[in-house]
């Protein structure tokens, strides 16, 4: 048997001490590679973070979404509810009072299934809060024509309509949801910009010199309160009925009508029907110039 030389152990001890670097470098490129990827994770988890702490629970980006993918659809719902009462009312109409309805109730239950699916971010409540308020809504008016008599026409079903235990349940839940998303619109002015006197929103009622020292996105979370409390469902935006009741103070009709408090003058306006659809825009640079406003649409333009 051969022996072997001190050049053959040479050789094979550099072949194993090959073999055991090569290992080596394999598993120091996995664990290299593991780093690298755990560390790009957490880079990318950091960042996401740190852009839900810059955005805050109201920022205006949430807001905008909202409006879009939640509040604009129940606005379609509502002018759809609001045409067909009109159509009721002045019987300008060929069909019958049960198949208006189901019109109603369908399109209810179609932005319904619209709604629900918006994607609201946890750390925004209030937002929360009105998505479900309105998906409560939607879900009463799509099924409360099963629950009302709607076999008359003209003035005897808008009263079983009005009347319906059902339907005021809808509104109910469709002014809670606006009154939500006027609130989370004045916490995000607060992130702007110092928002004095918000404890005037627990009030009855103001006179018109602390109305006048709230700002607009507090008096419009104000009237949105109201208008939930006294079960005012109405075709028209908080705003429009912001924007006339400073008008009726400020061309002294609230005086010479004998009108001291706001929510006298809100309940005035809406009883006489002086509020449109519109107003605010109409009248926006007349009182609102300066006003801090989120890029929420219904403040810049009609849908």
């Amino acid at each position: 048997m051969k022996r072997l030389t001190l050049t053959d152990y040479m050789v094979t001890l550099f072949f194993i001490f090959l073999l055991v670097c090569i290992v080596g470098a394999f598993f120091f490129g996995i664990k290299i590679g593991e780093d690298r990827s755990a560390a790009k994770y957490e880079d990318l988890l950091l960042a996401q973070k740190t852009e839900a702490h810059e955005l805050g629970a109201y920022h205006q980006q949430y807001l905008v979404s909202f409006y879009h993918t939640v509040f604009l659809p129940y606005h379609e719902f509502q002018k759809k509810w609001f045409d067909t009462m009109s159509e009721i009312e002045t019987q300008t109409h060929s069909q019958s009072g049960a198949s208006l309805m189901k019109e109603v109730a369908d399109m209810a239950e179609s932005k319904h299934e619209q709604i629900k699916t918006a994607h609201l971010p946890e750390t925004s409540p209030l937002l929360v809060e009105a998505q479900n308020h309105f998906l409560k809504s939607l879900k009463l008016f799509s099924s409360a024509m099963e629950e009302t008599d709607l076999s008359g026409s003209g003035p005897g079903l808008l009263s079983s309509v009005n009347n319906s235990a059902y339907y005021n349940e809808a509104k109910k839940f469709g002014l809670k949801g606006i009154h939500s998303y006027y609130s989370a619109i004045r916490l995000w002015n607060e992130t702007v910009e110092p928002v004095p006197n918000k404890d005037l929103l627990e009030k009855e009622t103001l006179t018109f010199d602390e109305w006048a020292s709230m700002n607009l996105n507090l008096k419009n979370e104000y009237i949105a309160a109201w208008l939930e409390k006294t079960g005012h469902f109405k075709d028209f935006y908080v705003q429009d009925l912001v924007f006339r009741i400073d008008e009726t103070i400020r061309s002294k009709q609230a005086e010479k009508m004998n009108l001291n408090e706001i929510t006298r003058i809100a309940q005035t306006l809406v009883e006489t029907k002086a509020v449109r659809f519109g107003d605010f825009i109409k009248g926006k640079n007349k009182y609102y110039a300066s006003e801090s406003l989120p890029q929420v649409p219904f403040f810049f333009a009609q849908p």
